[in-house]
């Protein structure tokens, strides 16, 4: 295992580096979350006045019988008279309704317009953002995989030692003529077993909530330590 750890090779950013580039795209994300979310409150804003002016025009739904109504009175009374088909008018206060219908539909049309307009917006923001997002993590990711390389080479080199150690140890416990050196049988018991580290390494990952900790941390701060610093 120490051998092979020791061909793990330092990375070519160091960790400053490696800090400053997730710093920069932590400035970038959260720019980008402040351009969606106000994408995102300018389009409900919009929605709202649709809402509004679709309920506006819920007064205007008997209009178009209320002149017609006025219309056949007129043509049923010049009929009865013994005229022709009169020509047709719209009483004032009707005229008045039918203009601001017309206006109301033409509001609804544009701010529906808008909408879709600021829709789109928002989704681009969304698509800035998200990519913004996989900047921060990727970025936090070698942060994280800077500092477990180092780790691993510094238990590249307690391995080492502990394994020139514990060979050196177990000459100590060879049979020799006279007897062997009475060592204490916890000595002997360390050099029979598994190392401790051999026995942690076959772990099913209990330990991976203390980098996921870390991790989580640094998507909001490009300065965060490992909790063990």
């Amino acid at each position: 295992m120490a051998t092979n750890l020791k061909l793990i090779e330092p990375e070519a950013n160091s960790d400053a580096q490696l800090r400053l580039t997730l710093r920069r795209d932590i400035r970038d994300r959260d720019s980008a979350l402040t351009a969606r979310d106000n994408a995102k409150t300018v389009v409900e804003t919009a929605q709202e006045h649709l809402i509004a002016v679709d309920a506006e025009l819920t007064k205007y739904n008997s209009l178009d019988s209320d002149i017609a109504d006025s219309r056949a009175v007129q043509i049923a009374i010049s009929l009865e008279n013994g005229g022709g088909f009169p020509e047709l008018t719209t009483p004032p206060e009707l005229a008045q309704l039918a203009a601001q219908r017309a206006d109301a539909h033409n509001r609804l049309s544009a701010i529906s317009q808008a909408t879709m307009r600021l829709e789109a917006n928002l989704k681009e923001a969304e698509n800035v953002l998200a990519t913004h997002q996989a900047n921060v993590a990727n970025a936090a990711r070698n942060v994280v995989a800077h500092y477990a390389d180092a780790m691993a080479r510094e238990l590249a080199i307690l391995e080492e030692k502990a394994s020139a150690t514990r060979r050196l140890l177990l000459g100590v416990t060879a049979t020799r003529p006279g007897g062997s050196f009475p060592v204490a049988s916890s000595t002997v018991a360390l050099l029979r077993d598994d190392p401790i580290n051999s026995i942690c390494s076959r772990n099913t990952g209990a330990d991976a909530s203390w980098w996921d900790s870390w991790f989580a941390r640094l998507l909001h701060d490009a300065e965060a330590k490992p909790n063990s610093e």
